[in-house]
């Protein structure tokens, strides 16, 4: 809304008639590319979201010989163009090959509504690499980047990993007491979570870094599960530290 209100020469509002507003659309992207390249320190951005605004339809289909004309001699000037489009009603991504066919890089955006986190999640990469995100949200605004593994994961889960850190800052334990404390806490009935799904976290999250296990012969083959003394210094604070 500010840069609708600082811009408006830049804003189009299209209404409920679109006549003539594909055009408008056109002859406005011809001026970015003359913009970019008579400024060539600049780069610009365009962000578009409705494929309708960009090119007229042949006998109800998109006319793709029209559609991204002008965002190709963008990109070639220097410019970016952010594409925006959403899921069907089926959690599908349709009618999206035109713009996939363009895209140097494309990422699926989610929310996570339980942690309130939007994910970014790598679908298409280019000549570089581009890395999974997640950003926390409050009152619909992202607040920080926070970590992508942890944000990317059910309540359960969530809660699975907090609890057995809370459990091995105490002290190294094996699985058979994790499988009973999560019993006598009823975890297993609250969260509707099998004896193999927490196996398999403690395996996973052992190989995430978030603790360490090993298998002991010594004990029975006993799996134990630790955090290693420096970890447990990394999130002392640093009076603590001094201490130890």
């Amino acid at each position: 809304m500010k840069l609708s209100k600082k811009y408006k020469d830049r804003f189009v509002y299209a209404g409920k008639q679109v006549t003539n507003i594909v055009a408008k659309t056109q002859d406005f992207l011809k001026e970015i590319i003359e913009l970019q390249n008579k400024c060539s320190k600049k780069k610009y951005i365009v962000v578009e979201d409705s494929l309708t605004l960009l090119s007229s339809k042949k006998n109800g289909f998109v006319d793709t010989a029209m559609l991204y004309k002008y965002e190709k001699q963008i990109r070639q000037a220097g410019g970016t163009v952010i594409v925006i489009h959403h899921l069907n009603k089926s959690g599908v991504f349709a009618d999206s090959q035109q713009i996939e066919n363009y895209a140097d890089y494309t990422y699926l955006v989610e929310r996570n509504e339980f942690n309130n986190c939007i994910l970014l999640k790598p679908r298409k990469a280019s000549r570089f690499d581009i890395q999974q995100k997640a950003y926390k949200t409050e009152d619909r605004k992202i607040i920080d980047e926070i970590d992508f593994s942890m944000a990317n994961i059910s309540l359960s889960e969530s809660n699975f990993v907090k609890i057995i850190v809370d459990l091995l800052a105490d002290g190294e334990i094996n699985q058979s007491e994790i499988m009973r404390y999560l019993k006598q806490s009823s975890f297993f009935t609250k969260y509707s979570v099998g004896e193999k799904k927490v196996i398999t976290w403690l395996e996973k999250w052992a190989k995430e870094g978030k603790w360490n296990f090993e298998q002991r012969t010594s004990e029975k083959n006993a799996k134990v599960y630790y955090i290693s003394q420096t970890e447990k210094l990394a999130k002392l604070p640093n009076n603590d530290k001094k201490e130890i």
